[in-house]
C-alpha cells in the first residue's frame, strides 16, 4: 500500500499470525528492466551493461531471504537467475522450480498471442471517463489501441464544425512543398512512416458516437496513405498543373475523422534529386509549432535512412501529459477572469462586408491575399517594438484592432487571438506534438487620443494575464460574455506564427524546402495570419477571407493598411490612434473629390410637376399597371387633376397635410399626385397598422383631410367632422369627375407651390418608443428621384414593384424612382408578397 510506505503495518494484517510476530518473506523476486541500447540511442553515452562482475552478497552474509530470483533483459532476451541455500534445497528442486516457472511463462506468451485473448479496462484510459461496455467497444482486446482520451476544447469545436459542414474544407490542412535532396521518393515516404510510427498524434482518430463527450483514440499502428508518381517527363509549368490539380483532388477527397492517420501523402519525382510533395492532413490532431517538429523529424528520419546511419531523435513527452494537465486546472478561476474581460461587450464587431451573412451561413476562409513588409521596414518595426517592450504579435494585433474600429466605427473591438496552449510550467511541453493552440478573445478599446505604443502595451499584458486561463472552450467564453444567445463572440480571428522550420546548414546533407504553399482555412470569415519569412526576413500578412461574403479588393485593401499601420508605427512611434491614417494620398483623394463629383444638371421642380413632364413626354406609356388595369400617364395626370381640385375645396393646400389611410393601390398613387398637386403634405398610413399608432399619428399630425375608402374606413379612429374623404364613395366619385382634368395652377390653390414647403410626412418606428414624424419638403426631390433612376438605370419601358408598406419610406422612393423616369409602377395584390 502507498508504494510500499505502508509494508511495515502488513504484519498486523496478517490474519493467522501474532501481533508480536514480524513474518518476513522467504522469496525475493527483483525485476530490473530492460538493459537493451535502442537503435536510436547508440550514439549516447550508455552502450551496454556487463553482468557477473561480482555477486550482490559477501560469501559469509547472511541473506534476507531463502530464495532469490533476478529478472533482467539484455539482447531481447530475459534471463532469471536464481540464488539459494545448498543448506536448505538441493539444486534439483530450484532447477524444476525454476523450469515450472519457464513453462508457466510460455503458457502466459502462448495465450496472450491467441487472436482473442487481451483487454482493457476503464483504468488503462483514465481520462477518458469510459465504462467497460465503451472500452470493450473502442478497444477490443487491447492490441491496436495505445491510449485513449478526450479532446481539448479546440479539438471539440473542430469536430463540431467538420461534422455539421460536411461539404466544407475548413481545418482540412495542406502544404505543398518542392524538395531537393531526395534522390528516393520512397525513402521519403518511409521517413514519413517512422515519424507515424513514433508519434502518437499522427497515430490518432476520432470518436463520438456511443460515448459521453468526444474522444481521440490512439493505435499502435497506422500506415500512411502514400501516392506515388513521376513526374520527370513533365515541363515545369505542367509540373505545377499537376501539383494544383493533385492538391485539388485530395482536398475534394475529404477525410474520415474515424480512421487513422488522418493524413495522406502524394510524393512525385522530379528531375534531378526534387521530389514534389502533396501533404494533406485534418487540422484537428496537429498545430501549426508540431508540424514544424515533424517536418524537422522526417528530415531526420531521412537523412539517416540515405546515409545508412542512425536517426538524432529527440525524446518527446506524450500529448496525454498535456491533456491530464488540462484536467486540473481551476476553471472557475477561468470563469471570473474572462466574464471580467467581456463585462459589458454585448454585439460583436462588425466587419466590411460586401455581402453580410445570412443567419444560415456557414463561413469559410477558404481564399487569401498575402502582402509582404519588407525587409528594411520590418527591422524599424522590430526596434521601436524592442524599445518599447512590445512583440511583434502585439504590433500585429494592434494594428488589427485598430482597423476593425476603423471600420466598424466602434471603439470597443473584440477579435480571437489564437494562442499557443503550451502552458510554461509543463515541462518538455516545447516539444511535444498535437493540438494544443487555443483562441481565445482579445478585446482593444481604441482611443483616439492615447499614444498607440501605451495601448498596445495593454494589450500586451492583458494577454500575458490571460495565458494562466487560456485554456478556456469558446462556447463557454460566448456563455460567459452579455452576448445574446447563439451569437458569435468574434467573427475574425488573428494569429503570428513562429514555427520551428530550420533548414541544414550549409554543405550537411537532407532536404531542402525550395517552395512552400500553405493551406489553412478556418470556420470565420477573416483571419489574419502573420509571420516572418525566414530566408528574406520579410513580415508577411496572410489574411484569410470567405469569398461568398467579400470581393478581393475589398481584402487587398484590408492586408494593405495592415502594412499602413505598421509602418506608421514605425515611422512615428509617439503617434496617437487618432494620427494613424489609414488613407494614401491618392486614396484620400478618391474619396474627397473624385467621389464627391456628384453634380448633376436637375432643375428645380416640386413633385407634380416631375410626373407632369414624364406624363408630357409619355402621354400613352403605362404609369400604374394592376392585375386588372393598366392607367397610361395621360390617364393618371388627368384623374389626379380631379381629384387635387376637389381636395382644394375641402382646404387642402400648401403647409397643410392630408393623410391617406390606404393600403397599396392605384387609389394611393393617384392620392399621393392629386396631394402634392394641390400643395399639401401626404401622410401615408398603413390601415394594417394597430389601431393606437393610427390614432396617435393622426392626433400628432393634425391632417386637414383623411382619405380613405369605405373597406378601410370601419378600421379608422373617430376623426373630426367634415375631415374624412371616402374616395369610393359615389358622391366623392361624381364630384371629382365634375372637376377639370387640366393641370392644377397657383391661382387655384389657396397659396402658391414652392420647392420649399412639405412634399410629405413619413413616421419613424420610433427608437425611444414613441415615433416621431419626420416632414420631408420638394427640395431635393428632382434631384433624388434622377439619382435613383440613374443607380437602377430606370427609364421608360421599365416597371417598379410597389413593394413597401405605404408607411414605409421606401414606398416613396418607389414613386419618385418611376413615374419621373417615365416608368410604370406595378401594383401587386392585396396581401403579403410571396414569391418562389
Amino acid at each position: 500500500p502507498h508504494r510500499g510506505l505502508s509494508y511495515g503495518a502488513l504484519r498486523y494484517l496478517t490474519p493467522d499470525s501474532p501481533l508480536q510476530a514480524d513474518p518476513q518473506p522467504q522469496i525475493s523476486f527483483n525485476y530490473h528492466g530492460q538493459w537493451n541500447v535502442a537503435p536510436e540511442h547508440g550514439g549516447g553515452l550508455y552502450r551496454g551493461v556487463h553482468a557477473g562482475l561480482a555477486p550482490d552478497h559477501a560469501p559469509d552474509a547472511l541473506r534476507s531471504y531463502l530464495v532469490d530470483i533476478t529478472g533482467v533483459v539484455t539482447g531481447g532476451e530475459l534471463e532469471l537467475a536464481w540464488t539459494y541455500s545448498e543448506s536448505l534445497h538441493n539444486e534439483a528442486t530450484i532447477t524444476s522450480l525454476a523450469t515450472q516457472l519457464l513453462e508457466a511463462l510460455r503458457q502466459i506468451v502462448a495465450h496472450c498471442t491467441h487472436p482473442e485473448a487481451g483487454g482493457c479496462t476503464p483504468s488503462d484510459f483514465p481520462l477518458a471517463a469510459l465504462n467497460q461496455q465503451q472500452v470493450d467497444r473502442l478497444a477490443g482486446n487491447g492490441r491496436g489501441v495505445e491510449d485513449i482520451y478526450p479532446l481539448t476544447p479546440l479539438q471539440a469545436g473542430m469536430l463540431f464544425h467538420s461534422l455539421v459542414d460536411t461539404d466544407s474544407a475548413a481545418y482540412l490542412d495542406q502544404f505543398r512543398m518542392r524538395l531537393s535532396g531526395v534522390p528516393d521518393a520512397r525513402a521519403l515516404g518511409l521517413a514519413c512512416q517512422r515519424v507515424v510510427d513514433r508519434t502518437p498524434a499522427l497515430r490518432s482518430a476520432v470518436v463520438w458516437e456511443g460515448v459521453d463527450q468526444p474522444l481521440q483514440i490512439v493505435h499502435r499502428q497506422a500506415t500512411v496513405s502514400i501516392r506515388y508518381a513521376d513526374w520527370r517527363g513533365l515541363s515545369e509549368q505542367q509540373q505545377d498543373q499537376e501539383l494544383a490539380r493533385v492538391a485539388a483532388q485530395e482536398l475534394a477527397a475529404g477525410m474520415d475523422l474515424t480512421v487513422a492517420p488522418l493524413l495522406r501523402l502524394v510524393i512525385a519525382t522530379l528531375p534531378d534529386d526534387e521530389v514534389a510533395l502533396v501533404w494533406t492532413s485534418h487540422h484537428v490532431m496537429l498545430d501549426g509549432w508540431s508540424q514544424g517538429q515533424i517536418v524537422a523529424e522526417i528530415r531526420e528520419q531521412h537523412t539517416a535512412i540515405t546515409l545508412d546511419r542512425t536517426p538524432v531523435l529527440p525524446t518527446r513527452r506524450p500529448f496525454r501529459d498535456y491533456l491530464h494537465w488540462l484536467s486540473e486546472q481551476d476553471q472557475q478561476l477561468a470563469e471570473q477572469y474572462w466574464r471580467t474581460v467581456l463585462a459589458g461587450f454585448d454585439a460583436p464587431t462588425r466587419l466590411p462586408y460586401d455581402r453580410p451573412p445570412l443567419a444560415v451561413h456557414r463561413a469559410e476562409s477558404a481564399e487569401s491575399v498575402l502582402v509582404t513588409l519588407p525587409a528594411d521596414e520590418l527591422g524599424r518595426l522590430q526596434s521601436v517594438a524592442k524599445r518599447a517592450g512590445l512583440t511583434l504579435n502585439t504590433m500585429v494585433q494592434g494594428a488589427w484592432a485598430l482597423l476593425l474600429s476603423r471600420y466598424s466605427g466602434e471603439p470597443d473591438v473584440v477579435f480571437g487571438s489564437i494562442v499557443s496552449g503550451r502552458p510554461a510550467e509543463l515541462a518538455g511541453v516545447e516539444s511535444m506534438v498535437g493540438m494544443f493552440i487555443n483562441t481565445v478573445p482579445a478585446r482593444v478599446r481604441i482611443d483616439s487620443r492615447q499614444e498607440a505604443l501605451a495601448g498596445l502595451r495593454e494589450l500586451q499584458d492583458q494577454q500575458s494575464a490571460s495565458r494562466q486561463v487560456d485554456f478556456v472552450a469558446l462556447t463557454q467564453l460566448q456563455a460567459w460574455s452579455d452576448l445574446p444567445a447563439g451569437t458569435n463572440l468574434f467573427d475574425s480571428v488573428a494569429v503570428f506564427q513562429n514555427y520551428p522550420f530550420q533548414e541544414p546548414r550549409e554543405g550537411e546533407p537532407g532536404l531542402r524546402i525550395r517552395a512552400f504553399q500553405g493551406r489553412d482555412t478556418t470556420n470565420f470569415p477573416l483571419s489574419l495570419r502573420a509571420f516572418v519569412d525566414g530566408t528574406d526576413r520579410q513580415l508577411q500578412i496572410d489574411l484569410g477571407y470567405d469569398p461568398r461574403l467579400f470581393d478581393r479588393t475589398t481584402i487587398e485593401q484590408l492586408a494593405t493598411r495592415v502594412l499602413r499601420v505598421l509602418t506608421t508605427l514605425a515611422a512615428d512611434p509617439g503617434v496617437r490612434w487618432g494620427d494613424i491614417d489609414l488613407l494614401s494620398a491618392a486614396q484620400r483623394h478618391q474619396v474627397l473629390v473624385e467621389w464627391n463629383d456628384t453634380d448633376r444638371d436637375v432643375p428645380v421642380m416640386v413633385l407634380p410637376e416631375l410626373i407632369q413632364h414624364a406624363a408630357a413626354r409619355t402621354p400613352d406609356a403605362p404609369a400604374v399597371i394592376t392585375q386588372d388595369q393598366v392607367i397610361s400617364f395621360a390617364e393618371l395626370d388627368s384623374r389626379a387633376n380631379q381629384l387635387a381640385r376637389l381636395l382644394i375645396s375641402h382646404g387642402a393646400g400648401p403647409e397643410r397635410i392630408v393623410a391617406l389611410a390606404l393600403p397599396r393601390s392605384v387609389d394611393i398613387v393617384i392620392a399621393q399626385l392629386a396631394v402634392a398637386k394641390t400643395g399639401a403634405a401626404f401622410l401615408p398610413i398603413d390601415p394594417a397598422y394597430p389601431a393606437e399608432r393610427i390614432a396617435f399619428m393622426l392626433t400628432d399630425a393634425r391632417p386637414v383631410l383623411v382619405l380613405t375608402r369605405t373597406a378601410e374606413a370601419a378600421g379608422l379612429p373617430p376623426v373630426s367632422e367634415g375631415s374624412l374623404l371616402v374616395l369610393d364613395d359615389p358622391e366623392t366619385l361624381a364630384a371629382a369627375a365634375a372637376m377639370l382634368d387640366h393641370a392644377v395652377t397657383d391661382a387655384e390653390r389657396t397659396t402658391a407651390l414652392r420647392v420649399a414647403h412639405p412634399a410629405y410626412v413619413i413616421y419613424t418606428s420610433g427608437s425611444t418608443g414613441r415615433p416621431k414624424g419626420v416632414v420631408v419638403t420638394h427640395v431635393g426631390l428632382a434631384g433624388f428621384a434622377a439619382a435613383e433612376a440613374e443607380h437602377f438605370q430606370v427609364g421608360p419601358g421599365d416597371r417598379v414593384l410597389q413593394f413597401a408598406s405605404p408607411s414605409f419610406d421606401a414606398s416613396v422612393l418607389e414613386l419618385c424612382m418611376s413615374l419621373p423616369a417615365g416608368a410604370a409602377l406595378v401594383v401587386p395584390p392585396p396581401g403579403p408578397l410571396l414569391g418562389d
